[in-house]
């Protein structure tokens, strides 16, 4: 059995899976994230041992932070209980299985470029919007593909009214007017509460339309 877990800034997903290449979803669950490592990694745990009916031959983790390449959490803004946190080992000591651990935003990119709408492109810019904002960035050659993760969320757009963010001090940059947690911490609103037709989301389209244009001048994807 492989066992994929997402991991974002308000909810997590766990997927159990008979082979590797996730194809075979045998259940999922979700539930909320907690801002305590040590609560989130309990429950991890329980939700995994209640639901694993064979052996666990890997763990595939996609984590909302930068992740360095041997697993260690160099920063997590919206769960920030969690930077330089063993997540990984624990897993790996409680499962004694394989763990990958990755930022979420390159997992999301791959994912579309392999089973989704990006097939066929050279040069891609992919975001992620939930309560922040992540992005990666692919290049695709005829032998490899490099797959970056950016940091979209920490580029300055409002210079002269900068509003700040829950975790990061530096105002006015992107995540502050697009990610869904500092949104609703903004406003006082449930974001799920508010209706299609709402200015709010006039707003927020147009610092994303700033950032991507921004992003799409620098980096010069296809799509």
């Amino acid at each position: 059995m492989y066992i994929a877990i997402d991991i974002g800034g308000t909810k997590t997903e766990i997927g159990f899976y008979k082979n590797r290449a996730l194809t075979s979803s045998i259940s999922s669950r979700v539930f909320p994230t907690s801002q305590s490592f040590r609560n989130q990694l309990r429950t991890i745990i329980s939700e995994i041992e209640k639901r694993a009916k064979s052996p666990i031959e890997g763990i595939g983790v996609a984590f909302p932070g930068i992740v360095s390449k041997n697993g260690d959490i160099l920063q997590a803004s919206n769960i920030p209980d969690y930077k330089g946190k063993p997540l990984k080992g624990e897993l790996e000591k409680a499962f004694r299985a394989e763990v990958f651990l990755v930022q979420d935003s390159p997992c999301s990119a791959i994912a579309e470029l392999v089973y989704g709408n990006l097939k066929g492109y050279m040069r891609i810019v992919h975001l992620i919007m939930g309560t922040g904002l992540g992005g990666a960035f692919i290049e695709v050659s005829k032998d490899m593909v490099t797959v970056s993760p950016i940091e979209a969320c920490g580029m300055i757009v409002d210079v002269q009214h900068g509003r700040t963010h829950n975790f990061v001090k530096t105002n006015g940059i992107l995540e502050a007017y697009v990610g869904g947690g500092n949104i609703e911490e903004f406003y006082s609103k449930d974001l799920s509460k508010v209706s299609d037709n709402d200015l709010l989301w006039k707003e927020v389209s147009h610092y994303l339309a700033v950032g991507i244009n921004n992003i799409s001048v620098i980096l010069k994807p296809e799509i």
